[in-house]
């Protein structure tokens, strides 16, 4: 299961953000810079993430006219390094704004010390 899947993560982004989580994702993905080479695409599911989390996503890409993804019935699929890149930064937006539980907290703690 890949960060970006977590439906915690994004259940908790929506309850925190609503209305705004679009724009979050829209400046998230303009500070993105691509790097060249192949990435593995990596699905995201509407069940997943949630309802709410899947169209804010999918309107932030639509609206970026970024072209690091597809959408599929279901599922956006969205290059590894994208992926990573928002998890990181919705992780550190949501601990900065003090909207992230100890399991969040741990996850990006874990992963800066690349566990």
């Amino acid at each position: 299961m890949t960060p970006l899947s977590d439906g915690q993560l994004w259940s908790l982004a929506c309850e925190a953000y609503g209305d705004d989580l679009p724009v979050i994702l829209r400046s998230l993905l303009s500070a993105y810079e691509r790097r060249p080479g192949l990435n593995n695409p990596i699905r995201v599911h509407r069940s997943v993430i949630g309802v709410d989390g899947f169209t804010a996503l999918r309107e932030a890409l639509v609206t970026q006219r970024s072209n690091g993804f597809h959408q599929l019935d279901g599922c956006l699929e969205i290059r590894e390094p994208l992926v990573w890149h928002l998890v990181r930064h919705l992780q550190q937006k949501l601990i900065i704004d003090g909207h992230a539980p100890a399991s969040i907290r741990d996850q990006r703690f874990a992963a800066d010390l690349g566990l």
